[in-house]
């Protein structure tokens, strides 16, 4: 028994000391600027550096100089998956993928950690892809792209669920300003926009529903 639980605690104090080596060994390639994970999007490993993956870059800087233009989000993955461009995992481009394309500090040459809540910026040993010019243009974001898309609201919308898009079938949702959007639209899989007023909505809806009980 006593041979057994003494194993163990070997086992745990292993375990332990283990996650902390590791923990050291990141924080002190991060301090040197280098990796801990796998590449971004735009950069390939080689030799335990990041490198410029031609293709991908390019599409990096088309990113940030359309958004800087004033592209938004949706807008961007669209014309990605117009393009047969796919993401690092293959997957296609939605809103979310581009935004945190375009708001990682890496493809200005800097890397990050989190520290008691908070990023802290690390100066990479890697190349940039855009300059600081654009990339400062880049984060104060486009005139359509740093709007809400969705609203969260305590009183939910009396049509949730049942009023869906006229193309895909996708339920509308709420958007920004007091409309209502397809939803698969809103992340890049519906090509159409059937963006409407709420209120409009609603005033349809009691129209119909008065003229349906005779008043």
């Amino acid at each position: 028994i006593l041979l057994e639980a003494l194993l163990e605690a070997m086992d745990e104090y292993y375990s332990v000391d283990l996650a902390e080596n590791v923990k050291r060994g990141m924080a002190e390639r991060l301090s040197r600027g280098e990796p801990v994970s796998a590449p971004p999007y735009g950069y390939q490993m080689r030799q335990g550096r990041l490198e410029e993956q031609k293709q991908e870059a390019e599409t990096v800087r088309w990113l940030f100089t359309h958004y800087a233009a004033g592209a938004s989000y949706r807008e961007l993955s669209q014309q990605l998956n117009a393009a047969g461009c796919k993401t690092k995992r293959g997957n296609p481009w939605q809103p979310r993928a581009v935004a945190y394309v375009l708001h990682n500090p890496v493809y200005v040459g800097s890397m990050r950690r989190k520290i008691n809540g908070g990023w802290e910026l690390i100066p990479g040993s890697h190349q940039p892809l855009v300059d600081k010019a654009l990339w400062q243009r880049a984060q104060k974001g486009g005139q359509a792209s740093t709007r809400r898309i969705y609203e969260k609201r305590e009183n939910p919308f009396i049509l949730q669920g049942l009023l869906r898009c006229g193309t895909c079938g996708s339920p509308m949702v709420r958007a920004a300003r007091g409309r209502l959007q397809c939803g698969a639209y809103a992340h890049g899989r519906c090509t159409v926009s059937h963006s409407v007023a709420e209120q409009r909505v609603k005033h349809l809806m009691v129209a119909l529903l008065s003229t349906a009980l005779g008043d």
